[in-house]
């Protein structure tokens, strides 16, 4: 009996072993940030004890890099839940550096927006940094400011994108002057 006991138990090993060479393989052939990528590394890293990773990484059968055992989980989590995993959409866009600093030069001259006397607002800058700058608002309306901003930088290569303009607009200022005002007169 205790012969076929430990057959038994090699053949599960062998088999553990196969299933998790082969999550192993799917991981390291899937294109990276692929969702089949991201379920095999998940069911991996569940699956597997630390030491079987580890050992398939010193074999060079799998690499997880940085934060990816973390993910593997997250993922792990939303797959045992019955949920979908979505593919991520990583985009990395080139910037002109000379025409952002214009725009938001142009945007903070004084004949555009002023700051209030009352408040302050928080901005976070990462990494727990956190700055407080004095509310900031619109004299104009985003259209007129950004006409303005037509006329004064005709060439597009000096100025970004109408969207860009707006959006970095919209980060920097808390909104039209009337509007904040109104709330002034109200309390006061």
């Amino acid at each position: 009996r205790g012969i076929l006991k430990s057959d038994s138990i090699s053949k599960v090993e062998r088999e553990r072993d196969r299933l998790v060479d082969t999550c192993a393989k799917v991981v390291m052939t899937a294109k990276r940030g692929s969702v089949e990528r991201r379920v095999a590394r998940s069911i991996l890293c569940k699956g597997a004890t630390g030491t079987t990773i580890s050992n398939l990484k010193l074999q060079n059968k799998l690499t997880l890099g940085g934060c990816a055992k973390l993910d593997a989980y997250a993922d792990w989590d939303h797959l045992a839940a019955g949920e979908k995993l979505n593919k991520v959409i990583v985009r990395r866009v080139k910037f002109n550096e000379e025409a952002l600093v214009n725009s938001v030069k142009f945007v903070l001259s004084g004949k555009y927006v002023s700051t209030m006397s009352w408040g302050v607002r928080e901005v976070s800058l990462g990494g727990g940094e956190v700055v407080n700058l004095p509310i900031i608002a619109r004299r104009r309306t985003l259209k007129d400011i950004y006409d303005a901003y037509l006329c004064a930088f005709p060439d597009k290569t000096k100025r970004v994108s109408r969207w860009s303009f707006y959006k970095m607009c919209k980060a920097l200022t808390s909104g039209n002057q009337k509007l904040l005002t109104a709330v002034d007169y109200h309390l006061g």
